[in-house]
């Protein structure tokens, strides 16, 4: 599952030492309190099949769950497996309620902002491809009764795709339909293919 490397051997320690200090099977609330905050964490990811066995949970500090979910993408080798690892990490710096109490340290944002950009790249990259030719949902659709359909539209040098309202703007002047182009201007349109 995991590759052997130093990220594995400092993930281990860490869930180790967790180990340590609140053994197989303690509650919430004990683990509260020891340690007044605390997150639970499964060992194996859920995404990675693990599961919600008391084996495969630890509890941890909002640090230290940081932290190895800044590691778990240095872990794996599959695309998709970092894709997740990645994407989770970036989850875990980003407070997801009032309540969560993780302090990002100076001396994590470097990693943190590489991590988003490795997740932004590789989750670009897996949508691209799931929503390729009729994976599209709008393949074949018609476009605000345009008459436009992304299957329709010839090619210009390759594959001709929709980005953001602006392109989508300067397509339809390209083409000369400029009614069009303003409509999905003033009506705040915007399609990404």
């Amino acid at each position: 599952m995991f590759i052997d490397n130093i990220y594995t051997i400092q993930y281990y320690s860490i869930i180790d030492k967790a180990r340590v200090r609140l053994p197989i099977g303690t509650t919430r609330k004990q683990a509260k309190l020891l340690l007044q905050y605390t997150e639970r964490h499964h060992i194996i990811p859920k995404s990675l099949d693990g599961n919600n066995n008391e084996e495969n949970l630890v509890w941890l500090t909002a640090e230290e769950h940081l932290t190895v979910h800044l590691l778990l993408p240095k872990m794996v080798t599959e695309e998709k497996h970092i894709r997740k690892m990645s994407l989770a990490a970036v989850r875990m710096a980003n407070p997801q309620s009032k309540t969560q109490q993780r302090i990002i340290g100076d001396n994590l944002i470097p990693e943190i902002a590489s991590i988003r950009k490795e997740a932004a790249r590789l989750h670009s990259a897996y949508m691209s491809e799931r929503n390729r030719g009729e994976n599209n949902p709008f393949f074949g659709k018609n476009i605000n009764g345009l008459g436009l359909t992304l299957a329709s539209v010839p090619s210009i040098g390759g594959d001709f795709t929709f980005g953001l309202r602006g392109d989508i703007y300067k397509s339809l002047m390209l083409f000369g339909e400029v009614g069009a182009a303003k409509a999905i201007i003033q009506g705040g349109l915007a399609y990404r293919f």
